[in-house]
């Protein structure tokens, strides 16, 4: 899980690579659109907020956990995550966030080195069973 955490850290920081931080080192590319959706231009808040299929992974892990209300912006996942709650479901819910939160990053990583998608049915598989 310290991958998990490393890269959960990064995303709440808004500090992944994602493709609109190119620009800021003016660095141009051919496509700045979400690898995984392909119908917007790629950012942080895209990718974990915005990003249809990225929507549907916390949609089915959210049922699953019976969690109405998740996190829905940079702002309410750091007031959630400051909640000095200790009890093992707050623990549980925080570490589901970043296995999909993990698995959400390295989906949009294979998709754009491989070109291979993710089922999303198999990414929701892989971020339950990693809490398991």
């Amino acid at each position: 899980m310290p991958k998990h955490r490393f890269i959960f850290w990064q995303a709440i920081n808004s500090q992944l690579l994602s493709r609109d931080k190119f620009e800021q080192f003016h660095i141009k590319l051919d496509n700045v659109l979400c690898p995984v959706c392909e119908d917007a231009p790629e950012s942080n808040a895209h990718l974990f907020f915005d990003c249809w299929f990225s929507q549907q992974v916390v949609k089915m892990v959210s049922d699953w956990l019976g969690v109405k209300v998740w996190p829905n912006g940079f702002h309410s996942w750091k007031q959630w995550l400051l909640q000095i709650d200790m009890e093992k479901k707050h623990r549980i819910l925080v570490a589901t966030m970043a296995a999909v939160i993990y698995f959400i990053w390295n989906n949009r990583k294979t998709i754009s080195l491989t070109n291979s998608r993710v089922q999303l049915q198999r990414l929701y598989k892989r971020s339950k069973n990693n809490v398991l």
